[in-house]
């Protein structure tokens, strides 16, 4: 007996020593290996294989033989596990890289793709990183045309890490600190250690470029741009996915950090050179729309500034450059006038006299040749060239040399500026370790000067009761939190449908005042719409929330936001109203996210906000690309037979039809009834619309869809839905993720968000609070980038005596990526 135990202990040595074999040899001979071949190449998933093919082989062994695990063998596991969990949610169907993914893709990929070859440098990353800089460099000076070829992503990256090199509106220090990092990591490769999936030296040296969130950002911008390292063409989606996400980033960054170093600078009282105007976006204005032909077409009439009066264009020698002015009046029109120099009668309104109109737009600068204005340059006549050229508005704003947004009801930006700078210091001194700048002493009186309201706005208007729940969900929660039942009115300009869309077709346009005085930095440099939204989400997220960017600072909340601390003990006073209210004007127009991520399910959304006294459809047309059903002169676009009191029926089923299963993912908010089966009584119809009967700032649609994905896939069933006149839709076939009426996977979670209270749920969890006689079903719309969204409906269980069943949608669901569900035949009526 004594031989057999001591027999079972040797082979169970034996077996423990060769897995504790085969563990060094993975984590120091595998594990290496595979670092140095790409990711997920034929070659990498040959090697990975047989490492755990030797290791299934073990591992058989041992429950064969009886013996306990190994204490490491959990965690290497579930490390292989969550890596092949990965390769299957993420890899990509197709590695190779089309035209459109050419224009997507880092830096440091055009550079050798213009080379014809890598850029020669040793086996260190941080190596070919810097030698793809220094490289790119050189080719942008040598070759302009190089310059000219990059894409507007990639353009907008290269600028800014131009600006972060050169320290254009940082501490010099920091930008000398990040090319002494690089410099000693090239030379030394050994010493490099990876935090947070970058390149540094050491601890220290992570702790120090961090101590600046715009620097951090952009050592983090130029990784993802030139190391080679951060790119997986496997994994091409979620590559364009991340590289988009840290492009964006450093977008809001470093608009936030310029304004605020420049007003640091003016209050220093030292100089900073002009670097032209701000990069405010990764994507070229409403990504979605074709941009064919673009350059060809021309407005049919333009105004002539120097000679006051209406041209043709096409009676001119050349191909003119001009600005475009967007501005609000329909809701004040009166009577018809003549216009010196227009050839229709032009609309007179209340809100300015459109008789000097002609003398303003000389005051524009700098100074423009011509000018597209909608009164001068589109007949007020109805007549067919009129109806064409509302059709193309958006080859008028996008082939445009500038735009500008005239706020007529603005008559100065003193206190917007005076915000402003509370706003840009408080960024400097809530992202940067204390000792780098001398922000402490400024942030008291910046405070007082901030306090009073901004010329943005007109006046207060009541928030409706069911509507604090919007307030409550925001940042910052000022509004609710002091107990204030008013918020102010944005100016006009941002409550008009078609400002909305000329804002969405030139994002970057100049904000002027009544006198046509441009909003600036303390520079003088114009400070455009996309950028000052930007800069207030940014300074927003940075000031409110605990992470990610307090822990890169001086790691302590107290430490840092010392000054945010103090305000505490009275949360009235966190921020003066002058800045809290541009916060606020984030919130209550959407514009803030639907700028930041431009998704055409999101305008629609947003559009619900805006007024419009003529019909709406016409007015956000363009900027949708939604124009096919646009028929001039048909009276299709009138007033009558208009879903939800809304849009014609061609246009909406247009618009489904084109933006796909994102047409019905928008959160709607749907007013709870007294009792939970009211709401299919009442005749209600319309809960899978992107837009409700009811407009204006708290118009029903509480989210807005984010793009926040590379590539869409649909489910199939869902492009055979129908809309009805009605608002509803009808639905013959259904992706059903879960239901009521096939029993429910406890395992199975949906992060759903519930309507009414946007709390997030299980969807065994909410069905639990169903009436007796209803039933649920979650339903897939579509699949992007490791993810698949849905749509939860809810409504009466189906009777004999009623083939069609009575559903409305309550909510909606993000769940990690799974395969679609099959195609199931049902016989739906969704309200």
């Amino acid at each position: 007996m004594d031989q057999v135990h001591n027999n079972s202990d040797l082979v169970q040595e034996a077996l423990r020593s060769r897995l504790d074999d085969w563990r060094r040899r993975f984590d120091h001979e595998v594990t290496p290996s595979l670092d140095r071949i790409e990711y997920c190449s034929t070659n990498w998933a040959e090697l990975w294989k047989r490492a755990w093919a030797e290791y299934d082989e073990l591992e058989k062994d041992r429950i064969t033989s009886g013996f306990t695990r190994l204490t490491w063998q959990d965690q290497v596991e579930k490390s292989r596990s969550d890596s092949e969990n990965f390769m299957r949610k993420y890899k990509t169907k197709s590695p190779t890289l089309t035209t459109h993914d050419w224009s997507n893709v880092s830096l440091g990929m055009i550079l050798e793709k213009h080379l014809r070859s890598p850029v020669s440098a040793d086996q260190s990353d941080v190596a070919r990183a810097l030698e793809r800089w220094y490289k790119f460099r050189e080719v942008a000076a040598q070759h302009p045309n190089f310059g000219c070829s990059l894409s507007f992503p990639q353009k907008a990256s290269w600028t800014l890490l131009t600006h972060w090199w050169s320290a254009a509106y940082q501490d010099p220090s920091f930008s000398e600190m990040a090319k002494s990092l690089l410099e000693t990591a090239r030379a030394a490769p050994n010493r490099v250690k990876i935090f947070h999936g970058e390149p540094y030296l050491d601890t220290e040296t992570f702790v120090r470029t961090r101590k600046s969130v715009y620097n951090a950002t952009m050592y983090a911008l130029f990784n993802e741009e030139f190391n080679p390292r951060r790119w997986f063409k496997h994994f091409k989606e979620l590559g364009f996915m991340t590289l988009s996400f840290i492009r964006t980033k450093a977008i809001q960054h470093a608009a936030a950090q310029r304004l605020a170093y420049t007003s640091y600078a003016k209050m220093r009282q030292f100089d900073l050179p002009d670097i032209g105007p701000y990069v405010c976006s990764v994507d070229l204005p409403c990504p979605w729309l074709s941009k064919e032909h673009t350059k060809k077409e021309k407005p049919f009439y333009l105004w002539d500034v120097e000679r006051k009066r209406t041209v043709k264009v096409e009676d001119l020698p050349d191909e003119p450059e001009y600005c475009c002015v967007s501005h609000t009046w329909g809701r004040w029109r009166m009577n018809d006038v003549p216009i010196q120099g227009v050839p229709w009668l032009v609309p007179s309104n209340r809100r300015f006299d459109v008789e000097s109109l002609p003398e303003h737009l000389q005051r524009i600068q700098p100074k423009v040749p011509f000018i597209w204005i909608d009164l001068f340059c589109i007949p007020q006549d109805g007549s067919p060239k009129a109806e064409e050229e509302i059709n193309r508005q958006a080859l008028i704003f996008q082939n445009a040399s500038r735009c500008i947004a005239w706020m007529n009801d603005v008559t100065e930006w003193t206190r917007t500026g005076k915000a402003l700078d509370w706003i840009a210091i408080s960024y400097l001194h809530a992202t940067t370790s204390t000792g780098i700048y001398d922000t402490e002493s400024l942030l008291g009186p910046l405070y007082r000067e901030a306090k009073d309201i901004s010329e943005l706005f007109t006046h207060e208007i009541e928030i409706p009761e069911n509507e604090k729940l919007l307030l409550d969900q925001s940042n910052p929660p000022a509004v609710v939190a002091v107990g204030e039942r008013k918020l102010a009115e944005p100016a006009c300009w941002f409550s008009s449908l078609w400002t909305l869309q000329e804002a969405m077709l030139c994002p970057s346009l100049t904000l002027v005042s009544r006198d046509w005085t441009p909003l600036e930095d303390r520079l003088g440099t114009a400070i455009p719409l996309d950028a000052l939204f930007g800069i207030l989400n940014t300074v927003e997220d940075v000031w409110y929330d605990d992470k990610p960017y307090k822990s890169w600072t001086n790691g302590s909340i107290k430490q840092y936001s010392r000054y945010r601390m103090s305000q505490e003990a009275d949360p009235s006073q966190r921020w003066p109203r002058g800045a809290r209210l541009l916060f606020d004007l984030c919130l209550v127009t959407r514009m803030g996210n639907l700028l930041e991520s431009p998704e055409p399910a999101g305008l629609l959304v947003v559009a619900n906000t805006r007024q419009s006294t003529s019909s709406r459809a016409p007015a956000i047309m363009s900027a949708l690309g939604i124009t096919d059903w646009y028929k001039p002169n048909d009276g299709s676009h009138g007033k009558a037979d208009l879903v939800l009191n809304c849009y014609p029926l061609p246009f909406v089923r247009e618009a489904a039809t084109k933006l796909g299963a994102r047409f019905y993912g928008a959160g709607g908010h749907v007013e709870k009834p007294s009792d939970k089966t009211d709401a299919l009584n009442s005749g209600t119809k319309g809960s899978m619309m992107p837009f409700t009967a009811k407009s204006g700032w708290f118009g029903g649609i509480a989210g807005v869809p984010v793009k926040y994905g590379y590539l869409q896939e649909d489910h199939l069933a869902v492009k055979t839905w129908i809309i009805g006149q009605d608002g509803s839709v009808r639905i013959k076939q259904a992706g059903i993720l879960a239901s009521t009426e096939d029993g429910l996977d406890n395992e199975s979670v949906l992060r759903g968000f519930h309507s009414n209270n946007g709390r997030p749920i299980r969807f065994i969890d909410w069905v639990n609070d169903l009436p007796k006689g209803m039933c649920m079903f979650a339903v897939s719309l579509l699949r992007n980038s490791g993810w698949q969204q849905g749509l939860v409906v809810r409504g009466y269980r189906k009777h004999w005596y009623s083939p069609t069943q009575r559903l409305m949608k309550v909510g909606n669901f993000v769940i990690p990526d799974s395969d679609f569900p099959p195609t199931t035949k049902v016989d739906w009526m969704v309200w």
